[in-house]
């Protein structure tokens, strides 16, 4: 993959956020320094570094795809109130691979686990209407 400037501007902002941005995130963070940067180059820039294995792309259902600095082998917590994702560490490997394949149809390649939930900071908020407090 060859340098450029936009590539380098979307790889650093997505390396530096804790927050897995969306692409429109990404473009309106990288935006700030590269004024003419555009949306499609963004995507295509994004897609490209997921490819190249330096960022990893998070599709938790609903919504729009997420990215994610971390390439390494995890799982997300997906708030239902406020659209959060956060990284989630779970025991997996040969043991859960071996739990699980006898129940699949044919062999198991990869996997990927997503949790959803309220988050501590949904769950802290009072004027939440309908939301019993515990």
């Amino acid at each position: 993959m060859r340098y450029s400037k936009q590539r380098a501007a979307i790889l650093d902002f997505v390396q530096e956020s804790c927050s897995h941005p969306t692409a429109s995130e990404v473009y309106e963070g990288v935006r700030t320094s590269l004024p003419q940067i555009s949306l499609g180059t963004v995507y295509r820039n994004l897609i490209q570094l997921c490819e190249a294995g330096m960022i990893s792309a998070v599709d938790v259902g609903s919504g729009p795809t997420r990215f994610d600095r971390r390439i390494d082998e995890h799982q997300h917590y997906r708030c239902t109130r406020c659209g959060r994702l956060f990284d989630v560490e779970i025991p997996s490997g040969p043991l859960f691979a071996a739990g699980v394949e006898p129940s699949l149809p044919g062999t198991l390649e990869a996997y990927s686990v997503s949790f959803f939930g309220i988050c501590e900071a949904c769950r802290a908020r009072k004027d939440d209407v309908g939301f019993a407090q515990e």
